[in-house]
């Protein structure tokens, strides 16, 4: 009797099975359900990596930070020029 692995809620034989649940049924029944998209079958499943083992995606990039650009001098207003009147 293959394990299967539930990929989304379901009621089967009169019991809910969640996401995620493992659960034992005959393989005919297994075919059928993953045939529907409700399981996967654990053979057919992704296998773990052993603990300790490296994985074999690459490490996520840092952010990059943001920084403001600074203000630009060509379209600011003038300033009114308070000079002196002879």
């Amino acid at each position: 009797m293959p394990n299967v692995l539930a990929l989304r809620g379901f009621n089967h034989d009169g019991i809910a099975h969640r996401a995620g649940e493992r659960i034992t049924v005959g393989e005919r029944t297994a075919h059928e359900l993953a045939r529907r998209g409700l399981v996967q079958i654990a053979s057919a499943a992704r296998p773990r990596a052993a603990a300790g083992t490296p994985s074999s995606a690459l490490p996520a990039a840092p952010a990059s930070v943001q920084t403001p650009a600074p203000a630009s001098k060509l379209g600011a207003r003038k300033k009114k020029g308070g000079g002196s009147s002879s």
